[in-house]
């Protein structure tokens, strides 16, 4: 389980599945916006799965 650090401008789902270092995760949750202050960004939980 990672939890993944985008910037404010990504508009990830919860149905959407990533890509990361070669391994694919499912997006676990809804997205979490963080809009307040200088580090704007979206935070998702992911679970890795076997493809």
């Amino acid at each position: 389980m990672l939890n993944a650090y985008l910037p404010a401008s990504a508009e990830p789902d919860a149905s959407d599945r990533v890509l990361y270092n070669g391994d694919w995760y499912d997006v676990l949750s809804e997205p979490a916006r963080w809009d307040h202050g200088h580090l704007r960004h979206v935070v998702v939980r992911l679970w890795g799965v076997n493809t």
